[in-house]
């Protein structure tokens, strides 16, 4: 129970001035106080091997990934959360759940990083646009915007994701050349722009 007189308090039937109420000084152990540490999260996704035998296989973006959720985060007072996905288990589907799933558990104070190695390729959208598409270990060359993820969805998750300290790493390459490759369609349309 509490009730005010004047320039007192009555706290469960005891008379307490206000000044001296406002003058203690009040402690409480700071391990009562402290919060959770920041989580750091890292996001690795290694593709080098697919379906579609229009990708050539790459050789090193699964290790470059498994080497970048080893080191990025390391020796900081940061709680890490590492999440990698590499080859078989990079599908559309997969990627695009395990994604949705993280934004969830993700809060402001968190860091998060998503690295990506593997194929990039174009694609032509309703309007005519070309767009970045990154290659899934199950993306249709015949088929990329409705099987690989474009730069677009990745780029509107990451700017959903309640963290203030987020960042898409791609080590990607676009250019159609060498390793790289482009839907013929997209070529062509491509060499005719030109």
């Amino acid at each position: 129970m509490m009730a005010y007189f004047q320039n007192s308090l009555v706290i469960f039937g005891l008379l307490l001035p206000i000044a001296e109420l406002l003058a203690a000084e009040i402690f409480i152990p700071t391990e009562q106080i402290k919060s959770p540490p920041d989580r750091y999260y890292v996001i690795s996704i290694g593709i080098g091997e697919y379906q579609d035998d229009f990708w050539p296989t790459l050789k090193w973006p699964v290790s470059d990934a498994k080497k970048i959720a080893q080191s990025l985060g390391n020796n900081t007072k940061y709680n890490r959360i590492n999440v990698s996905l590499h080859n078989q288990t990079a599908t559309s589907n997969n990627v695009k759940k395990v994604l949705n799933d993280l934004a969830l558990d993700i809060s402001r104070r968190d860091t998060v990083i998503l690295y990506w190695s593997g194929h990039g390729s174009l694609a032509q959208d309703r309007s005519g646009e070309f767009v970045r598409v990154a290659v899934l270990y199950d993306t249709m060359q015949n088929n990329l915007l409705n099987t690989g993820l474009t730069h677009r969805w990745l780029r509107n998750w990451l700017d959903n994701l309640r963290a203030n300290k987020k960042m898409i790493i791609f080590a990607t390459c676009y250019s159609g050349v060498g390793k790289s490759k482009l839907p013929e369609n997209v070529a062509r349309l491509i060499r005719s722009r030109k």
